[in-house]
């Protein structure tokens, strides 16, 4: 694995709104701020338009894309603000390699919701309360990175 792919994390969100795709950048910003390189799904392996959901080989292409990318990458960050299905698949796939593969792959959620995490499905709780840590602002994400040393996988004094 280069040094570059050492420290690349997955950052997925809905992507069907401006506003969701905006924080994602944000995201990033502070991902690469603070040392990270990063994978988008929709920078990366392409957006699917409404037209390329009705295409098998389209989709196949593009999951197939995403599926690759966690391989190389040492965590992702998820934006739960209005999950979508795509980013439930791909919390799925992650919390698979957190619990049954690599112990070292680190699972972050970001819920910003004013009425704080009980408001997060049950299913996407349990798994990032397992394996992974909520936070619920860009600055509460931002501290958690510079606690993370090498983002190792999370002891429980960081949950």
């Amino acid at each position: 694995m280069s040094p570059t792919c050492a420290r690349k994390v997955y950052v997925a969100g809905p992507l069907q709104f401006q506003s969701s795709r905006v924080y994602l950048e944000r995201i990033e910003a502070i991902l690469k701020r603070n040392g990270f390189d990063t994978w988008s799904p929709y920078k990366d392996s392409g957006f699917l338009t409404a037209d390329d959901l009705s295409r098998p080989e389209v989709v196949a292409r593009v999951l197939g894309a995403n599926i690759a990318a966690f391989e190389e990458c040492v965590g992702a960050v998820f934006l739960l603000d209005g999950c979508s299905t795509g980013t439930i698949f791909e919390l799925g796939y992650a919390y698979c390699l957190a619990k049954n593969t690599r112990r070292d792959f680190v699972l972050i959620g970001l819920y910003s919701s004013l009425r704080g995490s009980e408001g997060l499905d049950p299913m996407v709780a349990y798994a990032l309360g397992d394996v992974g840590i909520v936070v619920t602002s860009l600055a509460d994400l931002e501290g958690k990175l510079t606690r993370i040393s090498g983002l190792k996988h999370l002891s429980e004094s960081d949950r």
